[in-house]
């Protein structure tokens, strides 16, 4: 069984499009690898200053952060900075992308597996690093993705695409390009059946049933890891995709 490893980017997840990840999913989802975790850190960033003044905001904020210690995650807090400009414009920071790296390659000693949710290309180093001591890492992540980062890792998983993690509205699933065949306009979409990377199934789509990509485009998105989000039937000849679009 591997020994793996948990690093969360809240921020870049959040502002990414996965502000609803389901973390007790995403443990059990590295689990599933054949994985035993031993670390599961997430880099939150915290804004004392409003939880102060907010009561309700505090609140929110608190019972978010404990649900993700029920979920078995260590919280490093990474407390909000404001900085005012000379034409009084204020920016707030909060990056943990320093923390998150070092921790990951300095624990990675003792890892045999490492899973870092981010798009952010600035971990494209640390990857290298972890990489380099021996540790398969894989990226899982939401929109704007780094090109790079994907290829850097040794596999990349949307976070879309990872049953419940974000959850889909009511009998919609999510998956990627496989097989197409533009000439006669289908494709097939691949989608987990639970947790494993390796436990797929192919879903027929009619480009007819796909609102918003035209076929000569259906390479491009498979190359880019594009989320196919459709309804599900199933008739005499299989399971069948229908009301289908690309996930932006």
């Amino acid at each position: 069984m591997l020994k793996a490893g948990i690093y969360v980017d809240a921020a870049n997840v959040q502002r990414c499009g996965g502000w609803s990840m389901r973390y007790e999913v995403l443990r059990k989802f590295v689990m599933a690898q054949d994985a035993h975790v031993l670390r599961a850190n997430t880099y939150i960033p915290i804004d004392e200053e409003k939880e102060e003044q907010d009561h309700e905001y505090a609140i929110k904020n608190q019972t978010y952060r404990a649900a993700v210690r029920a979920a078995g995650f260590k919280i490093i807090p990474k407390a909000v900075r404001r900085y005012r400009a000379a034409d009084g414009t204020e920016t707030m920071t909060a990056n943990a992308d320093l923390d998150l790296g070092i921790d990951a390659v300095v624990q990675a000693r003792e890892l045999d597996y490492v899973v870092i949710v981010s798009g952010d290309s600035d971990f494209i180093r640390a990857v290298q690093a972890i990489q380099d001591a021996g540790c398969r890492v894989d990226i899982v992540g939401f929109h704007n993705v780094s090109r790079n980062l994907k290829e850097t890792a040794d596999n990349f998983i949307s976070g879309f695409v990872i049953p419940g993690l974000i959850p889909a509205d009511q009998n919609r699933r999510r998956g990627y390009f496989g097989a197409i065949d533009t000439t006669r306009n289908f494709a097939f979409v691949s989608c987990f059946k639970v947790f494993d990377l390796h436990d797929t199934e192919d879903v027929y789509l009619n480009g007819r049933d796909l609102d918003n990509a035209p076929p000569n485009a259906w390479m491009k998105l498979k190359l880019s890891h594009a989320v196919v989000e459709f309804e599900q039937v199933e008739n005499e000849k299989g399971l069948r995709a229908v009301k289908a679009s690309i996930l932006e």
